[in-house]
């Protein structure tokens, strides 16, 4: 989960800011999305899904 929290961060700190809401459907839009999902998985097979649920699981530590 810290890895996402990181993940939040950075793009927070480059780009515009990202709430838990918005954090969350990135991390479904890298499994929905074709492109996304082959851009993570071609680093290691499931890395897509595996970085949605962390996402997914720090957004809820912080919001809970």
């Amino acid at each position: 989960m810290d890895l996402a929290e990181e993940h939040r961060r950075h793009i927070g700190k480059w780009y515009f800011e990202v709430p838990y809401e918005m954090h969350r459907c990135f991390g479904e839009m890298y499994v929905a999305d074709e492109r996304f999902k082959a851009y993570y998985d071609s680093m290691r097979p499931g890395l897509a899904e595996h970085l949605k649920e962390a996402i997914l699981a720090n957004a809820a530590r912080h919001t809970s």
